[in-house]
């Protein structure tokens, strides 16, 4: 077998092989088809994202308090923040309350509506028509561009 090259010190490229191996196994690609995700915990990671942003350096404090808000947040809504910032001294303020209360109630109308039949159905049918147009696509340029383990 030849030799891959890389740009990557050998040392290095030890240790990302085997990770990068697991990445592109078929059996954990395969979870991924159809717009299902690899990831339970995704929505709960957006709300920790959109408190700490991953193209922003941020030291361990404020991740722990991004994570801490995200986690209270992601369970009970709002009041959660509302009680953090209460326990910190800060007086919550009644239009902060108003605002906290209508984005939960815009979340529970966005969950609620994303769970009846006609969405479910009109998901699918966007999912479907998306997989034909990517297997058109990869019929017309005559096959896939990459495999699993094709730097090898």
């Amino acid at each position: 077998m030849k030799e891959p090259t890389t740009h990557l010190n050998q040392t290095v490229a030890a240790y990302v092989r085997p990770v990068y191996k697991r990445l592109t196994d078929p059996s954990l690609l395969s979870r991924c088809l159809l717009g299902k995700t690899q990831n339970s915990n995704e929505s709960f990671h957006s709300v920790i994202w959109a408190k700490c942003p991953k193209h922003l350096f941020a030291g361990y404090k404020r991740v722990f308090v991004a994570c801490s808000l995200a986690a209270g947040e992601f369970n009970m809504g709002s009041t959660a923040s509302h009680d953090f910032i209460t326990r910190l001294g800060v007086p919550c303020s009644i239009h902060r309350a108003s605002l906290g209360r209508r984005r939960d109630l815009k979340r529970i109308r966005a969950a609620d509506a994303a769970v009846t039949v006609v969405a479910k159905k009109r998901r699918e049918v966007r999912r479907l028509a998306q997989q034909k147009s990517q297997e058109e696509f990869v019929r017309s340029e005559g096959g896939p561009s990459y495999a699993s383990g094709g730097f090898e």
